[in-house]
């Protein structure tokens, strides 16, 4: 069995249209006054996880090594959509390293 290992980095704001700051403040309420704001940073880490998973469960291993922009892309408008509900603004996601393990 393979393991995939994925190192990446995701930046996030306040969405600053409509209900984004309320919802946001719903969600994490104080803890966004934090620095870092270690709530909103372990819920979006715990959902950007999720969707990596979904997304590479659905695509080839060969794919995988050889299309990290797809992958990124997939990830980035998924994980924009879940995130916008909670008032987040996904700035982008960065693949920083991608390595197959042999288990």
């Amino acid at each position: 069995m393979q393991n995939i290992d994925i190192k990446g980095v995701v930046v996030w704001t306040i969405y600053n249209s409509k209900s984004g700051p309320s919802n946001a403040y719903k969600k994490f309420s104080d803890s966004l006054c934090q620095n870092p704001p270690r709530e909103a940073n372990a819920n979006i880490v715990s959902q950007a996880s999720s969707v990596v998973r979904s997304v590479i469960a659905n695509m080839e291993i060969n794919d995988v090594l050889s299309k990290r922009e797809t992958l990124r892309n997939k990830v980035k408008d998924a994980l924009r959509k879940q995130l916008q509900q909670l008032g987040i603004f996904l700035e982008t996601i960065e693949i920083k390293d991608l390595r197959i393990q042999n288990g």
